[in-house]
Formats: structure tokens, C-alpha cells, sequence
């Protein structure tokens, strides 16, 4: 069993606190790197913890997915056909603006995580910004693994 620690320096941020740390988290598992660990798994035994070889050769571990966290301020919600949504508003129109919407959502558009506060519109606003927190999801995901992905090859090289 291993125990991970996190520590995150925020050196600036414009925009949402949460959405930048949920996607740091992710990179962060994305990139991280065992000793790899062999333990004999016979049946009939418990596994002893202390008789596990634990290998110099590393290895990343598989993640189940990869939750991105969009936040939404809506403007003009309670117009019909007139609503705009603003995704990753900078920090200072949280104050200002009542109508907010903050969705976790992972891999295949599963959503993981919903707060809404204040009126956001009618369902027809409401699947849009569940659209669009797929599609960053797509997006951000995609450019973490790539990352990930540049990263590994500039070591190996």
C-alpha cells in the first residue's frame, strides 16, 4: 500500500481555484510513477505485505478516469434566447454575478459532480452546459496526456 502526498503551489491563478487544482490532481496521478510490486498470490494465503519485492523498474498506474471540473457563470438566464455562458470566468464575477454552475465530469461524459446556485435557465441551458463541460473534459484530458506523453519521450531521448 502506498500513501501519496500532494503539495500544490498555486503561483497565480485569474479564473476558478477549484477547476485549476482538480485538473493539477489529475496531471498529478496522471504522471506518477510506483516502484513496481510483486507479492506470491496464493490462493489459499493472505498476502503479507512485508514479504512483497518491490522493484527498482517503475511503472504509471492506470487511471479509471479523468475528471475535469468546468465552471460556468450564466448571464441573462431569465431571458428567453438571450442567456450567455461565460466557462472558466475570471475570479472577480463570482462576487458580482448570482448565477453559477460548477460540473465534474469524466471520461464518456460521466458526470461526476453538479452545483448550481443561483437560476441558471431552463433544461435546454442546463444540457448545454452539460455539453460543453464534456467537451473541455475531451479537451483537457486529451492535452494532459499529451503532455504526459511529450514528457516521457523528451526523458527517454
Amino acid at each position: 500500500m502506498w500513501i501519496l502526498h500532494l503539495h500544490i503551489l498555486i503561483l497565480n491563478v485569474d479564473s476558478c481555484l477549484l477547476d485549476a487544482l482538480v485538473t493539477c490532481v489529475t496531471a498529478a496521478f496522471l504522471d506518477l510513477r510506483l516502484p513496481k510490486v510483486r507479492v506470491d498470490l496464493d490462493a489459499d494465503i493472505t498476502v503479507n505485505i512485508n514479504e512483497a519485492l518491490i522493484s527498482e523498474e517503475l511503472e504509471h498506474i492506470p487511471l479509471a478516469d479523468m475528471p475535469v471540473l468546468t465552471t460556468f457563470i450564466i448571464l441573462d438566464a431569465h431571458i428567453q434566447d438571450k442567456a450567455k455562458i461565460l466557462c472558466d470566468p475570471v475570479a472577480e464575477l463570482f462576487d458580482l454575478l448570482p448565477s453559477k454552475a460548477s460540473i465534474v465530469v469524466g471520461n464518456n461524459a460521466r458526470v461526476y459532480r453538479t452545483v448550481i446556485s443561483g437560476y441558471c435557465g431552463d433544461e435546454g441551458i442546463i444540457r448545454q452546459l452539460f455539453q460543453l463541460a464534456a467537451s473541455r473534459q475531451k479537451l483537457v484530458s486529451e492535452a494532459l496526456l499529451k503532455a504526459r506523453d511529450a514528457n516521457l519521450k523528451m526523458n527517454s531521448a
